[in-house]
């Protein structure tokens, strides 16, 4: 059990609620940020640990400096961010990929993740320990067919990962991903009501996995892209 305060962002989807429950019982105090006020007060009163409910939307900059601070503000630190923020698309040939599609993904997977990044990392420099966690895709190293947009914002993600780690090296700091396939979420099944999900990657093992890179016994991953495959 620990004491350390964690700040998920992107906290009420399907995969946030799953990550939320984890960390919770494994004692981390949560501070709790997504875009719809309803869902995320649910979500904390649901949690039998100190929470911290923040409606947000961490593309805006503003808006990420403004988490970061209210969760310092609330809890007098801040030693995990785990940024679930992220939206995919996909299906049409680079030609076809609008403009707006493209700083969508960008905005969401990459540059929310700078945001947060930045605003958190002198939080943690006060008391030398942060983990700073994110969740990238296999696309991000290893694109399919027609996910260029996405792909490519993933891929940028996965280089700040790298950056990151290495403007902390040498501190009690790390950046680490996980990079999964498609996850076992509500909202994939319905989007793709015909799939074969046996090889999905159910969200309580994405949920181990990030709650493992938060720990000390991390403390020597840094930079690190772990893929997560399931079990297909």
């Amino acid at each position: 059990m620990t004491n350390r305060v964690a700040l998920l962002t992107g906290a009420t989807g399907g995969v946030g609620r799953v990550v939320a429950e984890t960390f919770a019982a494994h004692g981390y105090r949560l501070a709790l940020a997504a875009r719809h006020a309803d869902a995320v007060e649910a979500l904390a009163d649901s949690l039998a640990v100190p929470t911290l409910a923040l409606t947000a939307d961490v593309t805006l900059p503003e808006a990420a400096a403004e988490v970061v601070q209210a969760t310092k503000a609330d809890f007098g630190r801040l030693d995990v961010v785990v940024h679930l923020v992220g939206g995919y698309a996909g299906g049409k040939a680079l030609p076809e990929i609008e403009i707006e599609t493209w700083e969508r993904m960008l905005r969401l997977n990459l540059t929310s993740a700078f945001l947060i990044a930045r605003a958190a990392l002198p939080l943690m420099h006060e008391h030398d320990f942060g983990r700073l966690l994110f969740v990238s895709s296999l696309h991000g190293h290893a694109p399919g067919k027609h996910v260029a947009a996405y792909a490519a914002a993933k891929g940028g993600l996965e280089t700040l990962v790298r950056a990151i780690a290495a403007d902390t090296r040498g501190t009690g700091i790390t950046a680490n991903a996980v990079a999964p396939g498609i996850i076992d979420t509500p909202a994939n099944r319905r989007a793709m009501p015909n799939a074969d999900t046996s090889a999905w990657v159910a969200p309580e093992r994405l949920a181990a996995v990030l709650l493992f890179l938060a720990s000390e016994a991390a403390a020597d991953i840094n930079g690190a892209i772990l893929p997560l495959r399931g079990r297909g």
